[in-house]
């Protein structure tokens, strides 16, 4: 279904599998493996493509983003699975125009993880549901357990996983949405 949406907004932009390989960075035969769902990208991956077809993450779940209040069930949530199907984020917002956050549901499966540390613009709140997540940032530690807090610069180098056994939930909310 990620592929054929993204499929179908290339064609709409007007843009070749080669259009798109030479704005995103990424060969046509791995955008083709994407589009015809024989390969999921990773959420840094799916960001450069986005980014490359001019829409965000978020657009790729609810299009109609017209409203002025929004209520989303649990049910209609649509989950993004990234990172070697370990990491899960389930999107609440992505219909709301012109929104100054981006809050999610994320989740961890054991072993799951960032793809090593990054930084970018913004700040982040997140607090965890379920289990425990180790978060670095600017090269320290910090281990979170159910109904810890955590609020940071995104500027800072953060990287985050899951090293036990369980699954880790958390609702995280970034600003601006970078999704």
């Amino acid at each position: 279904m990620l592929g054929e949406q993204l499929k179908a907004i290339r064609k709409d932009r007007g843009h070749s599998l080669e259009d798109l390989a030479k704005l995103s960075g990424f060969s046509k035969s791995f955008l083709s493996q994407i589009e015809n769902g024989k390969n999921s990208p990773s959420i840094a991956s799916l960001k450069k493509i986005t980014a490359a077809l001019g829409v965000s993450i978020g657009e790729l779940f609810d299009e109609d983003r017209g409203e002025q209040v929004y209520i989303q069930r649990k049910a209609e949530r649509r989950p993004l699975e990234g990172i070697k199907d370990k990491v899960i984020f389930e999107f609440v917002s992505s219909r709301v125009a012109n929104r100054k956050m981006e809050p999610l549901f994320f989740s961890l499966l054991p072993g799951g993880e960032s793809e090593g540390e990054y930084a970018h613009e913004g700040e982040e709140f997140g607090t965890v549901l379920e289990g425990t997540l180790h978060f670095q940032i600017a090269g320290k530690e910090h281990v979170l357990e159910a109904g810890d807090c955590i609020y940071f610069s995104s500027s800072l180098p953060h990287r985050w996983r899951n090293l036990g056994t369980g699954t880790m939930r958390a609702l995280w909310v970034i600003t601006p949405p970078s999704f």
